[in-house]
């Protein structure tokens, strides 16, 4: 059984990791929507965002899910670091 493979090819392609942690809100939001937007050199930029959050306000994770969706199929990748917490209030 095969487990843990990742295929790649090879490629001069630059990936941007971009950290997120901290509670969600709309400063997070605005964070990410900036940081797809920072004009680079590259014709054809690709974005890791790592988030590390134990969750917020749920109108900014909307924010951010847009904001990540309305990129180009393909150029971004979210990784959530931990397992975010469920708070109802």
């Amino acid at each position: 059984m095969l487990q843990n493979i990742c295929l790649a090819q090879a490629s001069a392609r630059v990936v941007y990791v971009v950290n997120v942690s901290g509670t969600v809100d709309p400063g997070m939001a605005a964070f990410i929507k900036r940081a797809l937007g920072v004009p680079t050199d590259d014709p054809d930029p690709h974005f890791v965002f790592e988030i590390d959050t134990f969750g917020g306000r749920v109108d900014s994770a909307l924010q951010i899910v847009d904001t990540l969706l309305s990129a180009p199929e393909g150029k971004t990748i979210a990784f959530v670091k931990t397992k975010p917490s469920l708070q109802v209030h």
